[in-house]
């Protein structure tokens, strides 16, 4: 896939990111997912489901890293762009198993840091021109700039470093919402811009 203003930084090979998959407000520690480049489809595209199956959708706040970060200090000058993104979940076994991350989907547009506000941000995402959620970084969470903070710090007691061209998901941004094959699903982020995926 190619995403616009990366200069250079996009496409990678293997690890293309990570997702902070918190589920809810309640949240005191989010699970984190390492996403495959293959996951990663064109904004607006269409994805095939391999059954006719519900699934989950979140919208992020995506950022792509400038240049390596080993630590929470470094995350504004790390940062050299953000997209608005939806994660699409499903379960990954039976029961009360975890959701994986079937695909992300990232906006074609992007914002540096100092181009958005995340205090007054309001996130709306839409299935088929009906609205389904609504609210602020701030209903979640951590607000997107800390929870990168917070998982650089994490990544740093490791002694690992995330990698220029990474991509790293702030975590849902509303309660995840269903839908199924048919749906168009659209997520809007004032300031950052608009994502959107038709499921098949």
């Amino acid at each position: 896939m190619t995403v616009s203003g990366t200069r250079g930084l996009w496409p990678r090979t293997g690890i293309a990111g990570y997702a902070l998959a918190i589920g809810s407000p309640h949240t005191t520690r989010p699970l984190i997912e390492t996403l495959g480049e293959e996951l990663f489809v064109s904004d607006c595209g269409r994805v095939d489901l391999d059954s006719p199956t519900t699934v989950q959708v979140e919208t992020h706040v995506a950022f792509l890293l400038g240049q390596d970060l080993g630590d929470s200090a470094g995350v504004l000058e790390a940062a050299a762009a953000i997209y608005p993104a939806l994660r699409i979940t499903e379960p990954a076994g039976s029961g009360r198993a975890p959701l994986r991350t079937r695909h992300i989907v990232l906006g074609s547009a992007s914002r540096t840091l100092a181009r958005v506000g995340f205090d007054d941000m309001l996130v709306t995402v839409k299935s088929n021109g009906v609205i389904l959620a609504a609210g602020e970084p701030a209903d979640m969470w951590r607000p997107p700039v800390e929870a990168l903070a917070w998982f650089a710090a994490e990544q740093a007691q490791d002694r690992n470093v995330l990698r220029r061209g990474t991509v790293v998901l702030s975590g849902s941004l509303h309660t995840p919402v269903a839908a199924r094959p048919g749906d168009h699903v659209r997520g809007d982020l004032m300031g950052v811009g608009s994502v959107c995926v038709s499921l098949g």
